[in-house]
């Protein structure tokens, strides 16, 4: 999902929409003190608003996309920062790093010292 679209699944009534990260958007959301991403990882949970499909008739689309959380992801967070070891491979997605944890496939973001630059 590191491309900036997808699909997420509306948890109360199952239904599926098509997403992406529209840059503009993403900035309005930031102005109003809305947290940003460019990807989703799996388990993500946003709140959004659905439209007509800007491309495809008869089909809806999610949009302004706000990153809720993801349990998961904060579950691994708390094991990465107690010290313990994350087992799986180094991802590059734009100018970041990330490990992809074996377990969960959840992308957890690589910080360097100034020295290992």
């Amino acid at each position: 999902m590191d491309k900036g679209f997808g699909f997420l699944k509306d948890s109360q009534g199952g239904k599926v929409y098509f997403f992406y990260f529209d840059r503009w958007e993403q900035l309005e959301l930031e102005e109003q003190g809305f947290p940003v991403h460019q990807f989703a990882r799996k388990g993500d949970v946003f709140k959004y608003s659905v439209r007509a499909s800007l491309k495809r008739t008869e089909e809806m689309e999610a949009y302004n996309l706000i990153y809720v959380g993801n349990p998961k992801f904060e579950k691994r967070k708390e094991v990465q920062q107690s010290g313990k070891a994350i087992y799986g491979q180094i991802r590059k997605i734009g100018e970041l790093y990330f490990v992809e944890d074996i377990k969960t496939r959840i992308l957890l973001k690589l910080k360097f010292q100034e020295r290992e630059k």
